[in-house]
């Protein structure tokens, strides 16, 4: 990668020339043959780029809608003519030529030539310029002229297209192919970026700064690792759970000494990770107290930076999540919340390594655990998801340890019962990737499934939604008295926004 920028730093064009700091700076990405170098014609106004074969990326620059604007023309994806290296190189060059950082991607999707395979462009894009990157992507649809009403309505509710879409926020406009594209479809576009540019507070795309956050954990990962291979336990325990069900109590007496903080009290007692080592029955054994769940003394971004850290500290991965649960207190949503948000940030896989570890057992009175259980159906059906494994300590008799034993015992059988496997840093990996996907549908359902279309002057809302009116349906009617059909998510939500309408 330093070599790809040394190079990049020796080469001199005159396309560059470094853009104007106030210019808007878009950098335009497609499969080949999308038609991303016409597009940009259409939009500087003028025969800027060659519109075949592009195997560099090139600068242009023009004055549109009374702003400067520069575009970056970029080799297409799925290149056969370009080796990996060679594309990487290039698209490294679509940022050195948009210095300091394009404040928008524009993805070119061609509605005549787009095929299924070309749905996986986001992974190429995310691998290229990283996660960050789809936060200032944009989809362009272009030849809407090309295509019917119902063609049109059928793909972009299509379950392929609706999934890609759903990964940019469902931030898409389309527009006519270059022939049939007229000035009002590029004052329209060129808003709808400005809103975009506008909701990410101004701020151009860099990936200095994703680099630097994976070089901070990767430094933490190898102080962990380095630590881990000092200490390596035979059995990694992970204490989870919300404040005030004991969780360091629990920690205490498993390794049979007083080195987790304890007390009453409703704030977390415990606000970072803490790890100990010793040995119990002959094993060697690390447990890890966590900051309780749903703590509101702590906020989520520091309850999720613990929870990696406890994940790392246990490399190369814990055997056992220690979920933890007083029997004196009622079984509530919070309660279900809390295996809930195991999953959701640990992934399903978390279930097959978690044992349900109930404290004040002596609140029993002469009931079994068992019965205790299956009096509640929630209860039941929690335990059931973690292949009904549960242990019960005793408050009144903590130095009994005796229940200690057969907590190893049952942990030891799940580990065999998981083919003597832990959970992994991989699955932990994957589980966030997850999060990330199931949050972006989160936010593009706030934008909602609509799309104004304008046919003939009248107005269609493709999907779920309201229609819209204000300024949005001004806008559509502008583009039906010109005779073209302008649709986009953007100006539809905007025009909402301006008539004090509800998506």
């Amino acid at each position: 990668m330093e070599d790809i920028h040394r190079k990049l730093a020796n080469e001199h064009s005159e396309s560059d020339e470094t853009p104007d700091s106030q210019d808007l700076r878009i950098v335009l990405l497609g499969v080949c043959g999308a038609g991303k170098s016409a597009t940009a014609n259409a939009i500087l106004g003028r025969e800027a780029f060659k519109e075949s074969g592009t195997r560099e990326s090139e600068m242009q620059r023009g004055r549109v809608e009374d702003r400067n604007i520069s575009i970056i023309d970029t080799p297409g994806f799925f290149n056969t003519q370009l080796t990996d290296e060679e594309l990487q190189e290039q698209m490294m060059k679509s940022l050195h030529l948009s210095r300091p950082g394009p404040h928008m991607f524009l993805l070119v999707i061609n509605l005549e030539t787009f095929r299924e395979e070309q749905r996986n462009i986001k992974e190429q894009i995310q691998k290229v310029f990283g996660a960050r990157a789809m936060k200032f992507t944009t989809v362009l649809f272009i030849g809407r002229e090309k295509v019917s009403r119902r063609e049109w309505v059928e793909f972009i509710e299509s379950e392929n297209i609706a999934e890609l879409l759903n990964y940019f926020e469902r931030r898409f406009h389309v527009i006519n192919s270059k022939n049939e594209c007229d000035p009002y479809q590029i004052t329209m576009l060129l808003k709808s970026i400005d809103e975009m540019v506008k909701n990410n507070g101004g701020q151009n795309y860099s990936n200095e700064k994703e680099a630097a956050d994976q070089k901070q954990m990767e430094r933490l990962i190898q102080e962990i690792a380095r630590e881990s291979l000092h200490t390596k336990a035979d059995l990694r325990i992970v204490l989870l759970g919300k404040t005030g069900t004991g969780k360091s109590s629990a920690g205490n007496t498993i390794i049979d000494n007083f080195v987790f903080k304890t007390g009453m009290s409703s704030k977390s007692i415990t606000n970072q990770c803490q790890k100990h080592l010793t040995t119990v029955e002959g094993r060697n054994i690390s447990v890890i107290d966590t900051p309780g769940l749903f703590d509101t003394s702590m906020s989520k971004e520091n309850l999720k930076a613990e929870i990696v850290k406890c994940v790392y500290m246990s490399a190369p991965g814990p055997h056992v999540f220690l979920l933890v649960m007083r029997l004196d207190m009622r079984y509530t949503n919070e309660e279900k919340d809390t295996v809930k948000w195991i999953q959701e940030n640990f992934g399903e896989e978390a279930s097959r390594y978690t044992i349900i570890l109930f404290t004040r057992g002596d609140q029993l009175k002469g009931k079994t655990l068992d019965d205790y259980i299956s009096e509640n159906n929630d209860l039941k059906a929690l335990v059931n998801m973690c292949g009904d494994r549960s242990h019960l300590f005793n408050n009144e008799d903590m130095k009994k340890h005796s229940q200690v034993t057969e907590l190893l015992e049952k942990i030891e059988k799940m580990v065999k019962e998981n083919g003597g496997q832990h959970y992994t840093n991989e699955m932990y990996r994957k589980a966030q990737e997850k999060i990330e996907w199931e949050a972006q549908k989160q936010r593009a359902k706030r934008y909602g499934r609509t799309a104004l279309e304008v046919i003939g002057g009248g107005a269609v809302v493709v999907g779920a939604g309201t229609v819209v009116g204000g300024a949005g349906a001004v806008a559509a009617a502008a583009a039906a008295a010109a005779g073209r059909a302008a649709t986009t998510v953007a100006a539809a939500v905007i025009g909402a926004a301006k008539a004090g309408l509800k998506l």
